[in-house]
């Protein structure tokens, strides 16, 4: 028996679980709704992904829901690929406001911001433009001011997430490199685990699970179990949950 392999727990009663195959490269991970095209089509992603991602999220704020939202997650994924958000009424979003949103949400990514940075800096610049017009309605003043510092909060978000990002590529994945190279590979699957959660589908991260354990796909019947895994070296130990079921 390989002694990187994780052992697998039992199956409850009512779930059966058949193995076999391994990962399968281009596949598509992420919430439908905020999906940049690119993701939807199964290429890379990019700062400018994230950017997308982020002006779903405000024009959802502003609207009340999502700009490629279907009846089916095909239909979600179809208009994310090809339709153009629907125009916003005035009294929700400020004519100098919506030019930003919708270059964020542009179809080619590289005619969006190209950052978070870049996109924070195109709304700071609204803000203060608008602080500016005497005659602006006290109501859309409120509105712009609102709007800006909620994205504060999530461009915050975003800046942490980009920081968990540059961790699991720098540190992780060399650590990950070295504990495969003194045979701790218990310790390297966990490390890989955590940074797979920050940067899902990252080739070098991908290159490195065969090192460490073997190849897998858990179904289960129903689908929606949670699978856990202990080493053979720590037989007495707490079992530790890798996902939910299927896990490919």
């Amino acid at each position: 028996m390989d002694p990187a392999e994780p052992l697998l727990p039992p199956a409850s009663p009512d779930h059966s679980t058949r193995l076999g195959g391994a990962t399968m490269p281009g596949s598509i991970m992420g919430t439908v709704g905020y999906m940049s095209p690119e993701q939807a089509k199964g290429f890379a992603i990019t700062a400018a992904s994230d950017v997308f991602s982020l002006g779903c999220v405000l024009y959802e704020m502003l609207s009340g829901a999502g700009p490629f939202r279907g009846e089916t997650t095909a239909e979600s994924l179809a208009k994310i690929i090809r339709d153009e958000p629907a125009p916003l009424v005035r009294r929700v979003c400020p004519k100098d406001l919506e030019p930003i949103l919708l270059k964020a949400l542009c179809k080619d990514a590289s005619q969006r911001y190209s950052s978070g940075d870049e996109f924070h800096g195109a709304l700071r610049s609204m803000q203060e433009l608008a602080s500016g017009k005497r005659a602006e309605a006290p109501l859309l003043g409120l509105v712009k001011g609102s709007f800006v510092s909620l994205t504060d909060s999530l461009l915050g978000r975003w800046s942490h997430r980009e920081s968990r990002k540059e961790w699991a590529r720098e540190k992780a994945i060399p650590e990950v490199v070295a504990l495969i190279g003194d045979e701790r590979f218990s310790d390297a699957f966990e490390l890989a685990l955590e940074a797979e959660s920050v940067i899902p589908n990252d080739p070098v991260l991908n290159g490195l699970w065969d090192q460490m354990s073997s190849s897998m796909t858990i179904e289960t019947d129903p689908p929606g179990a949670d699978v856990y895994f202990k080493p053979y070296s720590d037989v007495d130990g707490d079992w530790r949950r890798v996902r939910t079921a299927p896990v490919r």
